[in-house]
C-alpha cells in the first residue's frame, strides 16, 4: 500500500526481505491467490503489482 502500482518481481522480493527465491515465490504467488497482487508476464518473467483498491480487498478479506 505504501507504493501503489509499483511491480516486484521474485527476484527483487527476494533481494529486499532476503528470503530464498523459493521462499519470494511462494509469497507472491500466496497474495496472487487472495486476490490481492495481480500477476503479468513480461517476455520469460512474472512481475506482480498491487491493485489500485488494495486497501478495499484487504477488508473483504477480513470480512470487514
Amino acid at each position: 500500500m505504501k507504493h501503489p502500482g509499483f511491480r516486484y518481481s521474485i527476484h527483487s522480493h527476494k533481494t529486499s526481505h532476503k528470503v530464498s527465491y523459493q521462499t519470494a515465490r511462494t509469497d507472491l504467488l500466496t497474495l496472487v491467490d487472495h486476490g490481492l497482487v495481480e500477476r503479468r508476464k513480461r517476455g520469460r518473467q512474472f512481475l506482480f503489482q498491487a491493485p489500485a483498491d488494495l486497501e478495499k480487498r484487504l477488508k473483504q478479506l477480513r470480512g470487514q
